[in-house]
């Protein structure tokens, strides 16, 4: 029986009757320090327990990621710039003078600067922004507090007038990692423009966010698109109070128009819809407004809690358009 237990000074009461028991708790992704005492030593419980723990702290290691990629903004509406979102998941600072971001871009940051001797340090819990543009530039183009760190621009073409001609995020996904100065991994992940990681960050102006930092952060179960248009570069992901309306059938007339659109309400209260638009284009940046009503319908109404919307929309698609349902601030619901 194993009545208490220390991690990093941290106690566990817990109480372990058989050697199939188990216990979990925090645990820091770099070093742990781990100490057991036993009332009632036994070799063979004591055998088992030993086994479990070095299993169970292999696992969190391949898991957890100190310094992970945590927001991406690969292809933004219009001519808005990409960011990428650096987090440290852990309670260590981090020196990252002359770590490199590499995959589809690339970016070092700055060495050592003996006049801002802390510069070069990733707080504990900190999340800082790479970008495609200056620091001036992101914080104009998104909401970022004054507080979070910029970077940037990534390596590319860049002209006087700040446009970019390579260097950019792929749509259609790619790997991204972050390596310390002597190469040794620290964060990676794959991203993916197909459904599995949501089309809404595919040109409608969302990011992909990670969903816990705890969690594999290289796996897309653990990645969705942002709540609101522009993501969330440098805070958490607020929380989603947009109605809970989801697309969920649709008709195309006898000249291959789409004809009508059913919308559902998931939620427990009726959900006015009035200025909510279905376009059959994820970013609609410059188009001219014969073009925009041929993809782009303003609709209004109300959908019952847990009931059925049908609407008229008569927009230009095929079988290969993406459909869209935003409101009124650009915001895609479904």
């Amino acid at each position: 029986m194993v009545p208490h237990l220390n991690c990093d000074a941290a106690p566990v009461e817990d109480r372990w009757n058989s050697p199939v028991s188990s216990v979990l708790h925090p645990l820091n992704s770099s070093l742990n320090t781990l100490k057991t005492r036993s009332m009632k030593p036994h070799p063979i419980r004591a055998l088992g327990i030993s086994a479990f723990l070095a299993i169970f702290l292999s696992v969190i290691t391949a898991s957890a990621q100190s310094v992970i990629v945590s927001e991406i903004m690969y292809n933004p509406s219009g001519d808005a710039p990409e960011y990428i979102e650096i987090q440290n998941t852990t309670s260590t600072a981090y020196d990252i003078a002359l770590w490199e971001i590499t995959g589809g871009i690339n970016f070092t940051f700055p060495d050592f600067d003996a006049s801002d001797p802390q510069a070069h340090f990733l707080k504990n819990k900190e999340r800082i922004l790479v970008s495609s543009v200056a620091p001036d530039a992101l914080r104009a183009a998104y909401d970022i507090p004054a507080n979070v760190r910029v970077y940037g621009p990534w390596d590319g073409d860049l002209a006087e007038d700040g446009t970019r001609s390579s260097g950019f995020l792929s749509n259609q996904g790619e790997s991204l990692t972050v390596k310390d100065k002597n190469g040794s991994l620290f964060g990676s992940v794959s991203y993916s423009d197909d459904f599995r990681w949501g089309v809404a960050a595919d040109g409608a102006g969302h990011s992909l966010h990670v969903i816990n930092r705890f969690v594999d952060a290289s796996n897309f179960r653990n990645w969705q698109v942002s709540v609101n248009a522009g993501g969330s570069p440098g805070v958490d992901e607020p929380n989603n109070t947009h109605p809970d309306i989801h697309l969920s059938e649709v008709w195309f007339d006898a000249d291959g128009k789409l004809a009508w659109v059913e919308l559902y309400n998931a939620g427990a209260s009726a959900a006015n819809v009035d200025g909510t638009t279905i376009r059959t284009q994820a970013d609609l940046t410059g188009l001219a407004a014969e073009d925009l009503e041929k993809v782009n319908a303003a609709i209004s109404g109300s959908v019952p809690a847990g009931g059925y919307l049908a609407v008229d929309v008569n927009l230009e698609a095929d079988d290969d358009t993406g459909l869209f349902l935003a409101d009124t601030f650009g915001n895609v619901l479904s």
